[in-house]
């Protein structure tokens, strides 16, 4: 295999996983900004948890 092709791969491979992880990001409704959907998530879990809690 030659030096030139292992880098097309490479690049090839990345762009791929770029495009996966826009996709999974435009799914989950995140723009890019990972810590909303972490942040939205604990707020709903606390909500929860409080009204279980009583």
């Amino acid at each position: 295999m030659y030096f030139d092709d292992w880098e097309k791969r490479q690049a090839y491979d990345r762009g791929r996983q770029d495009e996966r992880d826009r996709i999974r990001r435009s799914v989950d409704g995140d723009d890019g900004d990972g810590c909303f959907g972490v942040i939205f998530l604990c707020v709903i879990i606390y909500v929860i948890v409080k009204a279980c809690s009583g």
